[in-house]
C-alpha cells in the first residue's frame, strides 16, 4: 500500500511518499528555506560586462546574480521601466531558483503577471512564501508524474482543510499546542483526487515521525553507506562537481556463481541507486561504479535497467552513457534543495 505522509517536525513540514514498502521521497519545507518566487528591491552591486550581467544586494547572506541580456525590462525603483543598468541602481527582481553552493540565488527581473503598481507593493509589503503554499504544489506536481497514493495521512489540520475542503475535529488541548502557523493558515483547497482517502492524525503519545520511523529514514537518507539486501554496499559521495557513488559486493566472491553474484548485485545497486536520486535530491553530473560492465550483455541488462528507472522519475533524469573507464554516467535535473541543504537549513 502506497502512502503520502504529511507531518510537522522541526517547526516545518516533512513529507514521506512510500511505494510498495519503501520510501521514495522525502521532502522538508521550513519557513523562510526557499526564497523562490520572493520579490526584492535589489541593489545592484556590480556589472558583469562581458556576460551582461549583474550582482544584486538583496538583503541575503549571498548576492543574486542577473543575467539582464535575456531580460527584455527592468523595473527600476523610479518607476521606470529600461534595459540597462549600472551599480548603485536599485530594481524589483524575483528569485528565480535557491542558492546551491558557491552560487548566489537566481533571479529575474520580468513579471508578465503583476502590473506596475502590484510590482511596487509586493516588493514592499510581501513576506518570505507560506509553508504550506510551498509544501503543496511540490505535491499537485507530483501527481502529475507519479501513481496517485492509496492513502494520504497528516497531522497538520491546515494541510488536512487543503486537501479535503473540511476542517479536522481536534481535540481542544491539542489546537492549542500546534503552532500558529499551523492553525491560522488557510490555503485553498488542492484536490488530489477525490478517490484517494485523506487520514488526519492527533496523537501527541505517539508522532507521525515516530509511527513511521521518518527520522531513522532521515537520518539513512543523508548518510554516506547505504547497504544492500545481498550484502552489498553504496558509497554516495557529493563533491563540487558532481556526486560519485561507488558499488561494493560486501564480500568475499568466488567460484562458478561468482560473475552471476556480481551481475545480481549490480542489478539491485541500479534500483538502489536511482531510488536515492530521488530520496536525496540529487542533481547534476552523477558518475556511478559498478562491479563489474566487462561482458556485454551485462552492460545491456544494466543499461536497460536504469533507462526504464529513469522514467519513473519526475524530475528529468537521463542514462547518458557507459564511459571508457567503465562509470555509468547518469544526469539529473536540478529541482530544489537536496535533502541534506534542507535538513541543514532546518539546524540554523
Amino acid at each position: 500500500m502506497n502512502k503520502l505522509i504529511i507531518c510537522a517536525f522541526r517547526g516545518g513540514i516533512l513529507s514521506s511518499l512510500s511505494a510498495e514498502g519503501k520510501i521514495i521521497l522525502l521532502n522538508y519545507e521550513r519557513e523562510g528555506s526557499s526564497l523562490v518566487g520572493n520579490i526584492y528591491l535589489a541593489r545592484v552591486q556590480n556589472i558583469l560586462k562581458n556576460l551582461d550581467a549583474a550582482f544584486l544586494d538583496i538583503g541575503e547572506k549571498q548576492p543574486a546574480y542577473l543575467s539582464f541580456g535575456r531580460e527584455k525590462t527592468l523595473h527600476h525603483a523610479d518607476g521606470t521601466v529600461q534595459n540597462s543598468l549600472k551599480a548603485g541602481d536599485e530594481i524589483l527582481v524575483k528569485i528565480k531558483k535557491d542558492a546551491h553552493k558557491t552560487k548566489g540565488p537566481l533571479a529575474g527581473s520580468e513579471f508578465p503577471e503583476l502590473k506596475e503598481e502590484e510590482l511596487l507593493q509586493k516588493a514592499v509589503f510581501s513576506k518570505a512564501p507560506a509553508l504550506l503554499r510551498r509544501t503543496l504544489p511540490f505535491f499537485a506536481q507530483l501527481a502529475e508524474t507519479t501513481p496517485l497514493p492509496d492513502e494520504i495521512i497528516t497531522d497538520i489540520p491546515a494541510v488536512y482543510a487543503a486537501l479535503t475542503g473540511e476542517e479536522p475535529r481536534l481535540p481542544e488541548l491539542y489546537q492549542e499546542r500546534l503552532p500558529a502557523r499551523f492553525r491560522r493558515e488557510s490555503p485553498p483547497v488542492l484536490s488530489l483526487s477525490s478517490s484517494v482517502p485523506v487520514r488526519f492524525y492527533a496523537d501527541e503519545a505517539l508522532p507521525l515521525t515516530a509511527l513511521w520511523s521518518l527520522e531513522t529514514a532521515l537520518k539513512e537518507a543523508t548518510e554516506r553507506r547505504v547497504w544492500l539486501k545481498s550484502g552489498g554496499t553504496l558509497i554516495i559521495d557529493p563533491v563540487e562537481a558532481m556526486t560519485v557513488i561507488d558499488v561494493n559486493t560486501g564480500k568475499n566472491i568466488q567460484g562458478n556463481d561468482r560473475q552471476e553474484t556480481i551481475r545480481k548485485t549490480d542489478l539491485e545497486a541500479a534500483d538502489e541507486v536511482m531510488r536515492q536520486l530521488r530520496l536525496r535530491n540529487l542533481s547534476g553530473i552523477i558518475l556511478v561504479d559498478f562491479i563489474d560492465l566487462r561482458r556485454r550483455e551485462d552492460r545491456a541488462a544494466l543499461m536497460d535497467r536504469l533507462h526504464a528507472l529513469a522514467l519513473l522519475d519526475p524530475v528529468k533524469t537521463q542514462i547518458v552513457d557507459i564511459t571508457r573507464l567503465h562509470l555509468v554516467e547518469i544526469t539529473r535535473q536540478k529541482s530544489g534543495q537536496t535533502l541534506a541543504e534542507q535538513l541543514r537549513a532546518a539546524d540554523r
